[in-house]
């Protein structure tokens, strides 16, 4: 699962109790953000958490916050095989 796929993920969990959740998803879906754009997103969201003011506003954005934080894990981990990638390609490349 990508970036994109996590936040839709997130976004469908709060599109009840945030409405523009539901824009949101359809902008992504139809490819209108790339992923500096995603990044503030997430970051927005994260923010959201720490002014929700009912219980379960609150409980659907940290599922959301959950879902970011596997993005994050997710990237990390996609550098690192990205850049031992590069690495083998560049050493073949030398061999050559």
């Amino acid at each position: 699962m990508d970036k994109k796929q996590y936040v839709l993920k997130a976004l469908s969990v709060m599109k009840e109790s945030r409405p523009i959740a539901e824009w949101l998803i359809y902008l992504l879906e139809k490819n209108a953000f790339d992923d500096t754009t995603l990044d503030v997103l997430i970051k927005i969201l994260q923010y959201s958490i720490t002014k929700a003011t009912s219980e379960m506003e609150k409980e659907k954005l940290e599922k959301a916050q959950e879902i970011f934080e596997k993005i994050k894990e997710s990237e990390a981990e996609q550098n690192k095989i990205d850049q031992q990638d590069i690495e083998k390609l560049e050493a073949m490349i030398n061999a050559f």
